[in-house]
């Protein structure tokens, strides 16, 4: 028994790394088209945004810095409609995986309808859940700690119909007490994934041919591993859920409030980046020399005051070391700023 902050928790032993593989692999191949059919829908949201993105600035090659602006919101536009069509089929996706579990199997139409009535709150879970992450980024162990937490948030949006900041709190909760093991069956499907883009990559050093087999090769593997790699995760919550607690789901006391107020930070600083963006770029460039000219004068002091420093300390090492009694005459020390006695002849060889 573990004594966890919202109430007394029976850890069970989750399935290891292993069985979670070969369960997702029977899943996989045994419902292979369905579960395709959802990774076609988002390769063809993929395709769709790319070439309306590539045919918007191929338009204004040639065009003024206010049309390429103009441009780049448009194609912020299809960026967050092409989020949405995402949020669609994956909500259809694990509401499809859902009904294998209930033992009934959805059509693609039927899990995409009844998925669809979580795609508004999924949409707005994952905005939610990217601006924490975004603000997280600079802090480096906050994002990896959040990344853990926050990570069955979409889950829990389609699966325990939880919305919102309460979608994040619940996926936090449900990390009590498995944080480690979570991550470790998060990390095997991940290296999994790593090699089998690392044999594409390798592909790149046949001549000739190598470029058109690596991009066969990663679309492929983009393409067949969603359905896998989201079929390995929701069986990984479902063993997560399987965790046994005596008291049901509740947020911390300000919780909420210090979620969005992070989550708020990480709009903000994401909106800079992405208004600089669409700044001319020879506006761009100056926005850029400015910056680092800003921060170049609070860096360069400092940079200057430990180099001082640790001349000092160079010169205090030197004073210690040659202030030792010397009982033989010794070669020329790099720590000596002084000339050298000259050793024999003898001593020299």
């Amino acid at each position: 028994m573990e004594k966890l902050p919202n109430g007394v928790v029976t850890i069970v032993n989750l399935p290891g790394s292993g069985s979670l593989i070969s369960r997702s692999w029977k899943i996989y191949t045994h419902h292979f088209g369905p579960l395709m059919a959802f990774a076609l829908l988002m390769a063809l949201g993929t395709v769709v945004n790319g070439g309306l993105a590539s045919f918007l600035n191929y338009m204004v090659r040639d065009g003024s810095d206010a049309a390429r602006s103009l441009i780049q919101l448009g194609i912020s536009g299809i960026n967050l409609v092409t989020a949405y069509f995402y949020a669609f089929v994956f909500s259809g996706t694990v509401t499809f995986l859902d009904s294998l579990k209930k033992g009934t199997e959805l059509s693609l139409a039927a899990a995409l309808e009844a998925g669809q009535e979580h795609t508004k709150s999924l949409f707005w879970v994952a905005i939610l859940l990217l601006c924490v992450l975004y603000a997280s980024a600079p802090t480096g162990i906050f994002l990896v700690v959040f990344s853990i937490w926050f990570y069955f948030a979409l889950y829990v949006v389609v699966v325990s119909k939880q919305r919102g900041v309460n979608a994040l709190a619940m996926s936090r909760y449900l990390m009590h007490g498995i944080f480690f093991k979570s991550a470790g069956r998060y990390l095997a499907v991940i290296s999994i994934l790593f090699a089998l883009y690392t044999v594409a990559y390798i592909t790149l050093g046949i001549p000739a041919v190598g470029p058109y087999l690596f991009s066969l090769l990663f679309a492929l593997i983009t393409v067949c591993a969603y359905p896998f790699f989201t079929t390995y995760e929701y069986l990984r919550f479902e063993d997560v859920l399987s965790v046994q607690r005596t008291i049901e789901f509740h947020p911390y006391r300000g919780e909420r409030s210090a979620i969005i107020a992070w989550a708020l930070f990480g709009f903000l600083f994401f909106g800079t980046i992405w208004a600089v963006n669409l700044l001319p770029d020879s506006t761009q460039v100056s926005f850029g020399k400015n910056l680092s000219r800003s921060v170049s004068r609070l860096i360069l002091p400092y940079a200057a005051t430990v180099e001082q420093n640790l001349e000092d300390v160079s010169k205090l090492f030197d004073k210690l070391y040659f202030s030792q009694p010397q009982l033989e005459r010794r070669a020329p020390s790099p720590f000596n700023s002084e000339e050298a006695p000259e050793l024999p002849d003898e001593q020299a060889e």
